[in-house]
């Protein structure tokens, strides 16, 4: 039987550096390695849940996947909640943009933007999540909350990036819009931190986009690529993220 899994295959890279990201910042436990594998069933369940939710009668055999992936989510899952009692506002905060990118799948707009943008919210939560357990806290802190936002910002920029090459080729609007978006990046860090470093410690962090800012600015307006280029620029992109932004947060 052929396994199910998520035919995007940028989304394996979204859900696993936030979850580095976390894990090598805050400090590996055992304990990650059920996050780990929690977080990946729940990942895998989504798919058929939605693609079953989408047209029941043509995709029977997709609901016992969910299940089967679900249950392996709960069995990896609940001791973590059982021991870290602030996962569950993570949990429940991933769940939400599940049922928003349900929603737009039933609705047959799921190759909108802000789908993509609450997609990419809810596996970042999965850095908080990481940092949670490896530094052992019961309490929320702005660290846990830049460990979300650091790859929620990269990734925004990819879906930007990528579609200025195939939903928006030729959208000199967009084209823009992604341009732009690229410079706040840089310049954010470095101006919050200067501004707020009691808050917001980390000047360096503009250095893990920089990658990403390059990329962008230095692809031609309406260039073709092929769908494997792209994929292999975006892993690129995101090790070199994952390496700095580990840096730049952890010093």
């Amino acid at each position: 039987m052929k396994l199910v899994l998520p035919r995007e295959h940028g989304s394996w890279g979204i859900l696993f550096a936030p979850l580095l990201v976390g894990t090598i910042v805050a400090g590996a436990g055992w304990a990650h390695l059920l996050l780990f594998s929690g977080a990946l069933a729940a990942f895998l369940a989504a798919h058929p849940l939605i693609l079953w939710l989408k047209n029941p009668q043509k995709h029977k055999a997709m609901l016992r996947w969910t299940i089967g992936y679900g249950v392996a989510a709960l069995l990896f899952g609940l001791p973590l909640l059982y021991a870290y009692h602030p996962l569950f506002w993570v949990v429940a905060g991933a769940g939400l943009t599940l049922l928003l990118n349900i929603w737009f799948a039933v609705t047959k707009r799921e190759r909108h933007l802000f789908n993509d943008i609450v997609a990419i919210g809810g596996l970042s939560l999965g850095g908080v999540a990481a940092y949670l357990i490896g530094a052992g806290t019961q309490m929320w802190s702005f660290e846990a909350l830049w460990i979300a936002c650091a790859p929620l910002l990269l990734f925004i920029g990819s879906a930007l990036h990528v579609k200025t090459m195939i939903r928006e080729k030729g959208n000199l609007r967009f084209k823009r819009l992604a341009a732009g978006y690229h410079l706040l990046l840089l310049v954010a860090p470095m101006l919050t931190a200067a501004l707020w470093p009691d808050v917001f410690p980390y000047p360096w962090l503009w250095l893990a986009y920089l990658v990403s800012a390059l990329r962008t600015w230095l692809t031609p307006f309406g260039a073709t690529r092929r769908p494997l280029t792209i994929g292999l620029i975006e892993i690129g992109n995101t090790v070199w993220f994952v390496i700095v932004a580990c840096i730049a947060l952890g010093s």
